[in-house]
């Protein structure tokens, strides 16, 4: 569909246990970064993420 696919070292189709595996640590492995800067609202003075720094903005009670 896209020209890719997910093979091997043999360039062959991986197992389901292969397959598994990927899953089940490619997705929290690639989270980290995205939890990472939710988590440092926890230690800001100011409680802003990382996306708050990045985009100038702030959260306020209304």
């Amino acid at each position: 569909m896209v020209g890719i696919r997910i093979v091997n070292h043999s360039h062959e189709k991986p197992g389901r246990s292969k397959a598994l595996i990927r899953e089940l640590t490619g997705k929290p492995l690639g989270s980290i970064p995205m939890y990472l800067g939710f988590a440092w609202i926890l230690w800001d003075s100011e409680r802003r993420g990382w996306h708050d720094h990045i985009a100038k903005t702030h959260v306020i009670k209304v």
